[in-house]
């Protein structure tokens, strides 16, 4: 009898350090800037992540396994509230104020610059420039169903820890990671 509780117990125990196992992810932030300063508000900066198995394992494109990932205290409020998850409406943007806490922080002082992508308009005359930045980090992610449609969002259990050593992969696996064409990846993080 003592022999089954005690291995109840081991089994117990392994779940659970298997339910909180820290991962390798890419975390891709997406930065907007307009040439000329818009009137409506449509700046800030979206974040994505993917595990890193899901991007290093396939030769083809990866954006479609990726995930937008609330970060900011705000958007992980709304995202565990019940009640203002499921009828949730609107985009979803981290500003500068939210750089100032310290997962967010973390998260944009480890970044590297991988895309620069401009688009020029005629009608107003006006350039977008979209900046994509990438931080490998390891951390312990959940995902949630999130607003109306109820769209995966993932977020942090734990907070993420710089992965230093994803630069010093072969440049052939980093270049397919970092040169992925994202013009035509929708980024903006909408609940609708």
């Amino acid at each position: 009898m003592k022999k089954l509780i005690l291995y109840a117990l081991l089994l117990f125990s392994a779940s659970i350090v298997n339910a909180q196992k820290t991962s390798r992810y890419l975390v891709f932030t997406f930065e907007k800037k307009w040439k000329v300063n818009r009137n409506f508000c449509d700046g800030g900066n979206y974040l994505w992540i993917i595990p890193f198995d899901s991007c290093s394992n396939n030769l083809s494109s990866f954006k479609d396994k990726m995930k937008p990932l609330f970060a900011a205290e705000y958007q992980v409020a709304e995202l565990l509230d019940s009640m203002v998850n499921k009828r949730s409406l609107g985009i979803w943007p981290v500003d500068e104020d939210d750089y100032k806490k310290p997962v967010l922080k973390e998260l944009r002082q480890n970044r590297r610059l991988v895309q620069k992508i401009i688009t020029d308009y005629t009608c107003p005359k006006d350039q977008m420039t979209v900046f994509v930045y990438v931080t490998p980090i390891t951390a312990t992610c959940q995902i949630q169903k999130f607003g109306q449609k109820q769209n995966d969002v993932c977020y942090f259990n734990t907070n993420p820890l710089t992965w230093s050593e994803f630069w010093n992969l072969p440049q052939r696996e980093l270049q397919r990671i970092t040169y992925c064409d994202f013009s035509d990846f929708d980024f903006v993080v909408s609940a609708q």
